[in-house]
C-alpha cells in the first residue's frame, strides 16, 4: 500500500455523492481520494468535476477497493474525511474507520452527530476552515482509544446486547 499516515483519506460509496473532494493544499497535505463501487457515474465525476483537483497533484485518485484491501486504507491515513452534504441515515464508513482506529474529520449531516464522538473519535466541523484547524488536532486524539470506542460502542455484540435491553424494557 501506497498510503502511509502522512495521507488523509476521503471515502466515497456511490452516486448520487460518492465523494465531495476537498482539495488536498487546504489541508498542507495529500488526499487521496478511493470509491467502493467504481460506476459510470463516478468515472464521469472523476473526469469531469475532479481532473483540475488530480492535475494539481494534491489529491490522488486510488479508484476502486474491494472490502479486503479497505482495513489497510483506513489504518493507514491519519485521518477520514467525511464532508457530506446531506443527510447520511448512518455512514458505515464512519465505523469502519474507527474500527481500524483511524480519527474521522466530519460535517454535522444526519447521523455524523450521533456516531462521532468529537474530541474523542473525531472532530464534527461546520466548514471548510475548521476541518483544515482539526488536522492540526489530530495529535489530542488516539487511535488505540478510538478503537476501544469502536468496540464498546459499534460491534455486532455490543449492538445485539442494546437491542435485547430495549426489547427486555418494553
Amino acid at each position: 500500500m501506497r498510503l502511509a499516515l502522512a495521507h488523509l483519506l476521503q471515502l466515497g460509496r456511490q452516486p448520487p455523492e460518492p465523494l465531495v473532494l476537498v482539495p488536498g493544499e487546504r489541508f498542507l497535505e495529500p488526499v487521496s481520494a478511493i470509491v467502493l463501487h467504481e460506476t459510470e457515474e463516478v468515472v464521469e465525476l472523476v473526469h469531469d468535476v475532479m481532473a483540475p483537483l488530480l492535475a494539481s497533484g494534491d489529491v490522488e485518485f486510488i479508484g476502486e477497493i474491494n472490502d479486503a484491501e479497505k482495513p489497510a486504507f483506513l489504518s493507514g491515513a491519519r485521518a477520514l474525511l467525511f464532508p457530506i452534504t446531506w443527510p447520511e441515515p448512518f455512514g458505515l464508513v464512519m465505523i469502519e474507520a474507527m474500527a481500524c482506529g483511524c480519527p474521522v474529520i466530519a460535517t454535522p449531516m444526519g447521523s455524523v452527530p450521533e456516531v462521532i464522538e468529537d474530541g474523542r473519535t473525531g472532530f464534527i466541523v461546520e466548514n471548510e476552515d475548521a476541518a483544515v484547524a482539526a488536522i492540526a488536532r489530530l495529535p489530542e486524539l488516539s487511535r488505540p482509544a478510538i478503537r476501544t470506542r469502536f468496540e464498546q460502542r459499534w460491534t455486532a455484540g455490543r449492538m445485539a446486547e442494546a437491542y435485547v435491553d430495549v426489547y427486555k424494557s418494553l
